[in-house]
């Protein structure tokens, strides 16, 4: 059985050594594949290929028969990284591996085993703050990779900073990791090797050496070493690997929403901190302001729905747009997920689920203020909490947006705020021409300019927002129109949300293609 298969393939970007062209690898089952070559020949690059991380400009890829990136594949699959850019700090690493974990079945406590095999105890000191050594580093990409309990290992030069002097007592962890790969191989599984190890052909044995040079690959070496075959059960195995019931898939959704609250409030303590306490200082200041604006015309909920729906829908998009932002900015866990098995449905609906429990922490913060600056009454608490939380969902799907279309969070923050202004400018629109109309006394000649005005706040999501808290809320200003509100509401959720998938397909398109 052929596990990878690479047909025709063709790639060509600026920077590389020489052009992958016309690129024939077969990897088959049971073998050892070392496949090296010089730094910048393009190793990592068909490695990504076959992870589904990039595409060719042309030529197949198939991973056990399936596309790369196909789930099905990548349950099978356990790949070793090199070491990348951005750091992994050593408090990170406990939420790290649990959510590692989390994405195959049965795996709890694997990563942790693995890592006694290599007298390797990073867990000891949860709150420790410093930065793993590029050994350290390699052993954790090692246990995750073994953790899943793959027919496929992808190593990427595995070896780096492994200490490699044995010693009488104990074996080192070089050697602890040649000896699993033979294990791994020895079961029937496969090994596909890219290293620029001198040593890589004695020290593992492989079934084939394969050379990259000047953009093409030739047999470099055919060693003899006998591929083992799966047998009868192992092929059970892995059909049965394939089969994932309904529970993984919610419990996975579980652990990602966890898992993106917890960076949130870890990334930027400090801007979380701001963030609550001025929405505390806004709920005093619209408390003070619906008390001493409230008439017989305008309830002290008007003044609150108007003042809340336009603060937390620039939060809701900030709150979401900023999830994002920050996960990629973070080199590491982007491409851990790119090559998880991980349905986008899953990992987009945990940024919005995770953002949307922020929010109504935000929402019940501001109620619980109004409601001890005394200008609500407690009967409403429970529906007007439920009004401002569900009428935050469109603008989550809008920073979902905002996240993939720019990068910097400053920069989603100040689109947040653009967003909710134009949003938020028609509603104020018919107000401010009554002020003008009275102040210049000119009172029908702008019954047309306020008619335009009110049809334009009719299309305001943000109008239908307030209008759905002052039906909640049963104030005196709310029309009788409720499933229109709720129906324009959910339109717009509807249309923000394709809009955000479209931006994440499109970004993930851009970046495969880079």
């Amino acid at each position: 059985m052929n596990v990878i298969e690479l047909q025709n393939i063709n790639y060509v970007r600026d920077g590389m050594n020489h052009p992958l062209q016309d690129i024939q690898l077969t990897v088959r089952q049971g073998e050892l594949v070392y496949l090296k070559g010089e730094n910048g020949e393009g190793k990592s690059t068909l490695i990504d290929f076959i992870l589904g991380i990039r595409e060719p400009d042309s030529g197949e890829v198939t991973v056990w028969g399936y596309p790369p990136g196909e789930l099905k594949s990548r349950f099978l699959t356990g790949v070793i990284l090199q070491k990348l850019n951005s750091p992994i700090r050593n408090a990170q690493l406990g939420s790290l591996i649990d959510l590692i974990e989390s994405h195959y079945p049965e795996a709890q406590g694997r990563v942790t085993s693995i890592f006694k095999d290599f007298d390797f105890h990073p867990l000891r000191d949860k709150n420790k703050k410093c930065l793993l050594s590029v050994g350290e580093e390699k052993l954790l990409f090692i246990a995750f990779a073994q953790a899943v309990s793959p027919k496929l290992l992808i190593l990427d030069e595995p070896t780096t900073g492994l200490d490699a002097q044995d010693r009488e007592e104990k074996k080192s962890r070089r050697t602890i990791f040649r000896d699993q790969i033979k294990n791994f191989v020895e079961r029937g599984n496969t090994v596909l090797l890219v290293s620029q190890d001198p040593d890589a052909d004695t020290f593992f044995h492989p079934t084939r050496t394969l050379l990259l040079k000047n953009g093409r690959i030739n047999e470099a070496t055919e060693n003899n070493v006998s591929s083992p075959e799966m047998s009868g059960t192992d092929k059970l195995d892995l059909i049965s690997f394939n089969k994932v019931g309904i529970s993984h898939w919610i419990y996975l959704l579980f652990k990602h929403v966890c898992f993106n609250i917890q960076q949130t409030f870890q990334s930027d303590q400090k801007y979380i901190l701001l963030t609550f306490i001025a929405s505390v200082l806004w709920a005093i200041c619209i408390s003070f302001a619906a008390k001493m604006g409230s008439s017989e015309d305008s309830s002290n909920l008007s003044t609150i729905a108007n003042a809340y729906s336009f603060y937390l829908a620039m939060t809701a998009a900030n709150s979401t747009g900023n999830i994002i932002a920050e996960e990629r900015q973070n080199e590491i866990l982007v491409k851990l997920l790119k090559i998880l098995p991980l349905p986008p449905i899953i990992y987009l609906s945990a940024k919005v689920i995770a953002s949307l429990l922020i929010t109504s922490l935000l929402v019940l913060t501001m109620l619980v203020t109004t409601l001890i600056c005394n200008v609500l009454s407690p009967s409403i608490f429970p529906s007007l909490s439920m009004g401002l939380i569900l009428g935050s969902i469109p603008y989550l799907f809008l920073g979902l947006a905002l996240g993939y279309f720019l990068e910097k969070p400053k920069t989603i923050q100040i689109a947040a705020l653009m967003c909710s202004l134009t949003l938020a400018i028609p509603v104020f629109a018919r107000p401010m021409l009554k002020v003008i109309a009275s102040v210049f006394a000119i009172p029908g000649k702008l019954d047309i300019a306020a008619l335009v005005g009110d049809n334009i706040a009719a299309h305001s999501p943000i109008y239908h927002y307030i209008q759905l808290i002052l039906c909640l809320g049963k104030a005196p200003e709310c029309d009788q129109y409720h499933l229109l509100h709720f129906i324009w509401l959910a339109w717009f959720t509807f249309i923000s949300s394709i809009v955000a998938l479209w931006a994440y397909s499109r970004t993930i398109k851009k970046e495969a293609k880079a």
